[in-house]
């Protein structure tokens, strides 16, 4: 498990950093919201634990941030402002647990170990298939650099139902939302047929 901490206290965040790396859990930190933004960009972590109140600007807009951008990584949020209307906010904002300072280690782990393990149940962001990656926030079919498609986004998308499809076609437009000619309309031999009904 690999775990963001972004804290501008060094006392606090040291340790963070010790009570973590003591159940086996790989920290990266950041003390700035810019530096943490970036970090957290790239979708390598399972958890984040985000202060809010940070010298460049609130942890709640790198929360919206994220959101924004589709990094669905758990985001728990440490920090002194603990009212209700804060935890409202902050759960609002994309936060996916709260925790007020001063907080016991104990919980904060038995948290962390909670958010990694509903990460684990999360559909992805994003699925990379050789030079072929698809976002399903953006809804792009990218080939390296190059947008080559855009799905017709429908109820039976990996994305929506959280299943694993093989290659299919239905009767009358592809997976993208082109039309299929008529010498390739329907399932295709040795490719399933998701809309076909089985019979007995």
């Amino acid at each position: 498990m690999k775990v963001l901490v972004i804290e501008d206290s060094g006392p606090t965040r040291d340790l963070l950093v010790r009570a973590l790396r003591s159940e086996q859990i790989a920290v990266e930190t950041s003390s700035r919201l810019s530096t943490g933004l970036r970090q957290a960009m790239t979708g390598r972590h399972d958890v984040i634990v985000l202060d809010l109140m940070l010298p460049d600007g609130d942890g709640l807009d790198l929360c919206k941030r994220l959101r924004a951008e589709g990094v669905l990584t758990p985001v728990l949020c440490l920090t002194a402002r603990g009212d209700v209307a804060d935890r409202i906010q902050g759960l609002d904002s994309g936060a996916d647990d709260y925790m007020k300072k001063p907080f016991a280690l104990a919980e904060l782990r038995a948290r962390i170990r909670a958010l990694a393990r509903r990460q684990g149940l999360t559909a992805p962001a994003r699925v990379a298939a050789g030079a072929l990656v698809m976002d399903f926030t953006a809804r792009k079919l990218h080939r390296r650099d190059s947008i080559t498609a855009t799905p017709s986004w429908n109820q039976r998308s990996p994305r929506a139902s959280g299943r694993c499809w093989r290659r299919s076609w239905r009767s009358r437009e592809g997976w993208w939302g082109a039309p299929i000619s008529s010498r390739t309309s329907g399932t295709r031999p040795g490719v399933t047929n998701p809309t076909a009904s089985t019979s007995s």
